[in-house]
């Protein structure tokens, strides 16, 4: 597991997680899943004197309190996000009891003419969100978040909006498609680029990006993560060809992985200078241990060349 599971990861601003498991552009509940905005009036409703003599209200009002004290515990969780992931990812366990009390609220829905066509349009923008995280997932959204947090609530460039935007359109114009068949000749290099220390394949690690046949303009960004144990987070050496460049990665802070204030910075990143032509080129990434073990990453073949 990336994310240490214990007391000190629920030391987090809770205010700022509810609201980002809630209503936060990358990750609300309310934004993925609209619908069940429906289940706030209901749980209202399971609590007043109209639903005394309804014998299904006890079992609405357990559903309530199981909810909110579920939704309140997440948001006390430091990195409230849940990583890489789509949508609302701690709070998917909550999402069934809030079906639930919708559905017992659907009569009066049903019979209100404001609710009812609102209902439909809410359900059919969660359908549709969830189409996108079905087949437009994985992007490069959860690298960049893993950097920098603070783009979960950019309200125009977001995950669903770079979702639709793949889905209207190609992000890479024509002339870049063109050159893609191209990647398939780039070379692998063989065994002597790898150091021949023990390899272990176990070892938690996850190269974000580039990634593989991806056409770079500009600087290629070399990033990721790696953690061969909980004290040691490891030296990393990326190594691109042609060209033998082998260079120690400076490690960085991932909030993602790192959910208390004193740990070490577990994530890595290189910025290489662009090449002065467009030409393959193939990324190789190297995590030892103190232990003389080795985890691997690669090859990832790339188009790199300057920006226009």
């Amino acid at each position: 597991v990336a994310q240490p599971v214990g007391p000190a990861g629920f030391g987090g601003d809770a205010l700022a997680g509810l609201a980002g498991i809630l209503v936060s552009p990358a990750r609300g509940l309310f934004v993925f899943s609209p619908v069940l905005l429906f289940a706030i009036p209901a749980a209202v409703s399971a609590f007043g004197r109209a639903s005394r003599n309804d014998p299904d209200a006890p079992l609405m009002r357990a559903l309530v309190a199981g909810a909110v004290l579920t939704i309140t515990l997440y948001a006390s969780w430091r990195i409230w996000w849940g990583g890489y992931s789509f949508g609302y990812r701690l709070l998917s366990e909550v999402a069934l009891p809030l079906v639930v009390l919708v559905a017992w609220d659907w009569p009066r829905i049903r019979a209100s003419r404001i609710g009812m066509p609102l209902f439909a349009v809410a359900a059919a923008l969660s359908i549709f969100v969830h189409a996108l995280g079905a087949y437009q997932y994985p992007n490069k959204f959860d690298a960049s978040v893993a950097a920098d947090p603070v783009r979960l609530w950019d309200p125009i460039d977001t995950e669903l909006t770079l979702r639709v935007r793949r889905i209207l359109g190609p992000l890479e114009d024509r002339a870049d498609a063109r050159l893609v068949p191209w990647l398939r000749d780039a070379p692998v290099p063989d065994e002597r680029w790898w150091s021949g220390e023990t390899r272990d394949d176990a070892m938690p690690h996850a190269l974000d990006t580039p990634h593989d046949r991806e056409i770079v303009r500009g600087p290629l960004r070399v990033t990721g993560w790696a953690r061969p144990s909980a004290s040691d987070p490891g030296e990393v050496l990326v190594s691109v060809d042609p060209g033998d460049r082998r260079l120690i990665a400076p490690r960085v802070p991932r909030p993602d992985l790192d959910p208390g204030p004193d740990s070490r910075s577990f994530g890595f990143e290189v910025e290489l200078a662009p090449r002065p032509r467009l030409e393959a080129a193939t990324v190789l990434v190297e995590i030892r241990d103190a232990h003389g073990r080795v985890g691997r990453l690669g090859p990832v073949r790339v188009l790199w060349g300057p920006a226009r």
